[in-house]
């Protein structure tokens, strides 16, 4: 390995050595550079990456939600981890995920202004609130990474490589990190990675994790909270916990064609969860107009009103591979073991043997709870099977010398049982 390659006791990595992540006796091989706490960007190129990701937030929602049922994801953790991803895309692989999730700067301006913007995201001690966003690699030991590909994630991501053994034991490398990941998210996402999901062939799993915890500025009063009808689009309705305030409060709210919304703060006022109801029997027609240009014409609406609000506690996790999602969007060839150009990671082929996105949310009366995963697992392409050949029929035979390409014999065999 390069001399720039240092193995860690201690990690103090951003957003690391504060969650444990990495227990001391675990080696890690990290970039000798430390992570750009004040990275080269400008506030135009942060406001340019926070956009490319709201556009794609509602274009992966049209997709994903024509699925049954409830559906929740982050769409800034998969921003993340395909960000991580894209530090190594090269060719047409890199060209589908800058244009598939809105990756609208050249690399050496999108991974600075992405390092700012998620530092910037983070919670710090004057919050009233927790944000964390971790990342990390885990990699094959003596597999020859990128010394490039390492530095970026250290110096943007924050993130080292930690060395692990997939060949010899592909079920301790999952435990590993379904360990991280759980603490990661505060114990909102156990088990992750599903017992035989890593399998020998993996060289390099990527992961992003974000947690969130907040109170309520304007909570709801749980001694008012009672079960009431909640009605699904069936028809059917189901009797639910319906939260209320104790009086009317000052929300910033907008009504418009076929909707209204409401936007609930969080304590300090720097995050907030706007709730958009579609009028009765609007539903799928409001889910299938709102994108992009929709939900800026309802944010720029909202106005400070008196709102007596009613709404259901709610608590659920939700999962989903990415392959197929991130297809829909464009983003094929770094799934193919045959097109994927992942060159910048390693001088060895890769591609992304699986992408997966997990999810948790709690709502109750005081607070909100939210974490996510994404996890992607890099692999070499599998050998080809073998190739059987059966000489079994007439066949032809050339001896010749291969430095010269001197034919020294050559012959037809029709029958092998003549002999002489």
């Amino acid at each position: 390995m390069s001399s720039l390659l240092r193995i860690a006791a201690v990690i103090a990595l951003f957003g690391i050595a504060v969650l444990g992540l990495w227990p001391s006796s675990e080696q890690v091989l990290l970039s000798s550079l430390d992570r750009e706490a004040h990275p080269n960007t400008s506030e135009g190129e942060m406001a340019g990456v926070a956009a490319g990701n709201t556009r794609f937030a509602f274009e992966l929602y049209e997709v994903v939600r024509e699925k049954d049922g409830n559906v929740l994801f982050s769409p800034y953790s998969i921003t993340l981890a395909m960000a991580m991803i894209r530090v190594g895309a090269q060719g047409e692989t890199e060209r589908q995920l800058a244009e598939g999730l809105h990756f609208t700067l050249s690399q050496d301006r999108f991974h600075p202004a992405l390092n700012a913007l998620s530092q910037g995201l983070d919670a710090d001690d004057h919050d009233p609130f927790e944000l964390r966003i971790a990342n990390a690699l885990w990699g094959q030991t003596g597999y020859p990474f990128r010394q490039e590909f390492l530095d970026t994630l250290a110096v943007h991501y924050g993130a080292g490589l930690r060395l692990i053994d997939f060949e010899d034991d592909p079920e301790q490398a999952r435990v590993a990190i379904n360990r991280w990941i759980d603490r990661a998210t505060n114990g909102r996402i156990p088990g992750a990675l599903p017992e035989g999901s890593v399998e020998l062939e993996a060289r390099f799993v990527l992961c992003n994790a974000i947690y969130f915890n907040a109170e309520w500025r304007h909570q709801f009063a749980r001694q008012l909270t009672v079960d009431e009808s909640f009605h699904l689009r069936s028809g059917e309705s189901v009797l639910v916990p319906m939260m209320r305030h104790d009086g009317p409060r000052m929300l910033r709210y907008a009504q418009g064609a076929g909707y209204q919304a409401v936007e609930l703060p969080y304590e300090g006022d720097r995050v907030s969860m706007l709730v958009l109801l579609p009028d009765e029997g609007e539903g799928v027609a409001f889910e299938r107009a709102l994108d992009v240009a929709r939900w800026e014409e309802i944010t720029t609406a909202l106005s400070v009103r008196e709102v007596k609000l009613v709404m259901p506690k709610f608590r659920y996790a939700d999962s989903m591979s990415l392959t197929e999602p991130l297809g829909a969007l464009g983003v094929t060839d770094v799934f193919d073991s045959s097109a994927a150009n992942l060159d910048g990671i390693s001088e060895k082929p890769l591609f992304l043997q699986m992408a997966f996105h997990q999810a948790f949310i709690d709502v109750n009366e005081e607070r909100t709870e939210a974490a996510a995963v994404t996890v992607s697992v890099g692999a070499e392409p599998a050998l080809e099977e073998p190739v059987q050949v059966i000489v079994d029929r007439p066949f032809l035979f050339v001896i010749r010398e291969k430095s010269t390409g001197t034919i020294l014999f050559m012959g037809r065999v029709l029958d092998p049982r003549v002999g002489g």
